[in-house]
């Protein structure tokens, strides 16, 4: 998954300066780097990236959130899951 940084220029420039204060950041993420250089998932993400650090944990953020939404979406199943039973 690749993280879409076109989408800001539809945001406006103010968006578009944060997202790139998150992106600096987290590419200068220790965290992120042991992540990137020490599991084999951010191996693969490095190779994919061609090894440029600042794309991969730019990769990494959109894989990040990617897993962050499918939990919420779970969650959010579940819930109405349990509401349907429970009405019924």
């Amino acid at each position: 998954m690749k993280l879409d940084l076109a989408a800001p220029l539809d945001l406006g420039l103010a968006d578009a300066q944060d997202i790139g204060v998150v992106l600096s950041w987290y590419s200068d993420s220790a965290e992120v780097s042991d992540s990137l250089y020490e599991t084999e998932a951010g191996n693969e993400v490095l190779a994919t990236e061609e090894y440029d650090s600042t794309l991969a944990a730019a990769h990494w953020l959109g894989r990040a959130d990617a897993r962050s939404l499918d939990h919420l979406r779970t969650r959010r199943a579940a819930r109405a899951a349990l509401r349907v039973r429970l009405l019924s």
